[in-house]
């Protein structure tokens, strides 16, 4: 798959993927510039990767189902989007995970967790935990989307991203995602504590 210049992607990196978009490209090789987030670096962050370490943002994938402990999902920590497993569900939209292969343990925000999902053959796979009300006849986990499919959900994330300001259509800041935490606390603290509150 070829990436045009401007387009936002996923790098994979220490076993992680990271936002960012393409700068240029020569034969099968990319220059990306990584995301800036406030309170890490000032600075512009660029990088020539092969295109083997390239993938599109994955699609939005929308479930009103809440994670729960035993989960295997993807959460933003450090500027990128990491394994980690679901511990605890403490109330308010927020959970203890731990990262995949360590001891870490700390909170996230339903909105810094997402499902995996594996770009396949120009298929999006989910590979990780998927809400029973997303599975297939038969009882499957396995959810496929096609190059087409994941044009119009990225479109339609992208016109979601212009009228809500964010900073692009598969990638949350940090920043944005601490204003997102607390607009979700005062709504609970409002409606109390099993009021819905919808994550990204």
């Amino acid at each position: 798959m070829k990436y045009k210049r401007g387009s936002t992607v996923e790098v994979f990196c220490d076993k992680s993927w990271r936002c960012a978009r393409i700068v240029s490209s020569k034969g099968h090789n990319y220059t990306v510039s990584y995301d800036v987030y406030p309170g890490f670096t000032n600075k512009d962050d660029v990088e020539h990767i092969s295109i083997k370490s390239i993938r599109p943002c994955p699609p939005l994938f929308e479930s009103s189902e809440c994670w729960v402990p035993g989960d295997v999902a993807e959460v933003f920590h450090n500027l990128s989007w990491k394994m980690a497993i679901v511990l605890k569900d403490i109330g308010l939209d927020q959970f203890i995970v731990r990262l995949v292969g360590s001891l870490q343990e700390f909170e996230a925000t339903k909105s810094e967790l997402r499902v995996r999902q594996s770009y396949q053959n120009g298929q999006w796979v989910v590979t990780g935990k998927v809400p029973s009300d997303h599975k297939e006849a038969n009882g499957s986990e396995l959810l496929k989307y096609g190059t087409q499919d994941n044009h119009r959900l990225m479109a339609s994330r992208i016109v979601f991203s212009k009228t809500r300001k964010r900073a692009s259509p598969g990638c949350d800041s940090q920043d944005e995602m601490k204003k997102k935490r607390a607009r979700k606390l005062t709504m609970c603290g409002k409606e109390g504590r099993h009021a819905l509150v919808q994550g990204t």
